[in-house]
């Protein structure tokens, strides 16, 4: 008989754990393995949506130049030059809202790569909004410039003004908008709010054609009134 307790106990040891502790084991192993590859492909998507956006970022820089180098040689209040350049800056506008929505719905807040692409394309909207400006003055004609300030952090006013801007922006072509993060920490962005008297607190405000200064939630209605009492945008103001 302690022969037969000593083979069943051998048996019994022999397969090392018993079975419910190696599924668990093994559970354990192909948890640790999702979660691996999980981790492995957030990496990668992360890498291809940041390396998408900072493609679309050179392609606008480069419209950006383009554009730029155009107005140098317009000269001023050349019809038909004047005609070329609006037409451009509003295909370079289109460029700007494609590449912000990805910036928006890449959510990699965070990523230091990501941050970088941010910062680079607050400066390229400033510098869209001067030449928008540059060309406005060389023109002389009714086209018009704002600069929208906003605050990405509990300011739902920032959302709803920024989306009526970004529609009337879409729907006049001689309306140049652009919008820069003014909490955004970036020496520009800090010099902008001194000259305009700004700060997030007074979010959304609006610069008008780069002299005038509007705070505070605006409609669609106010703010056709507050761009039509500075200027006259044809087809936009009565």
């Amino acid at each position: 008989m302690a022969g037969k307790s000593d083979n069943a106990v051998n048996k019994k040891g022999s397969g090392g754990l018993g079975y419910p502790y190696v599924k668990l084991l093994l559970s354990l192993v192909i948890a640790m393995a999702i979660i691996l590859v999980v981790f492995i492909a957030g990496y990668f998507f992360q890498n291809y949506k940041v390396s998408s956006i900072s493609s679309e970022l050179q392609m606008y820089q480069q419209s950006l130049e383009q554009l730029q180098l155009s107005a140098s040689l317009a000269g001023q209040n050349s019809t038909v030059a004047c005609a070329i350049l609006k037409s451009d800056l509003s295909q370079v506008a289109g460029q700007v809202q494609t590449l912000s929505n990805q910036v928006q719905e890449a959510d990699l807040t965070g990523s230091q790569q990501y941050d970088n692409l941010v910062a680079e394309f607050m400066y390229e909207r400033i510098d869209y909004w001067l030449l928008g400006q540059r060309i406005a003055d060389q023109c002389r004609g009714n086209m018009t410039t704002v600069l929208f300030f906003y605050n990405p952090i509990n300011c739902n006013a920032c959302v709803l003004e920024g989306n009526e801007l970004s529609f009337l922006g879409q729907n006049y072509t001689d309306l140049v908008v652009s919008a820069v993060d003014g909490s955004f920490n970036m020496p520009l962005i800090s010099i902008l709010n001194n000259m305009y008297n700004l700060s997030p607190a007074k979010y959304p405000a609006i610069i008008i054609n780069s002299k005038y200064v509007v705070e505070g939630f605006q409609n669609t209605t106010q703010i056709k009134d507050d761009l039509c009492a500075y200027t006259n945008i044809s087809g936009f103001c009565k």
